[in-house]
């Protein structure tokens, strides 16, 4: 079935459950897992924007 499951994390209380969770169900499929954190892209936003131009 899977055999890389690729488990986003963003420090949330969520997240840390989801930790093993997916812990188990890798280990139940002897698949591999890539865990990787997603951040808001601050510079998306106009403050963003203008902190990235104050100091690059």
């Amino acid at each position: 079935m899977y055999t890389h499951l690729l488990v986003p994390l963003d420090g949330s209380t969520l997240s840390i459950g989801l930790v093993t969770q997916a812990v188990d169900f890798a280990r139940s499929l002897a698949a591999r897992i890539t865990f990787f954190t997603a951040r808001e892209d601050l510079g998306a936003s106009g403050d963003g924007a203008l902190l990235r131009s104050l100091e690059p």
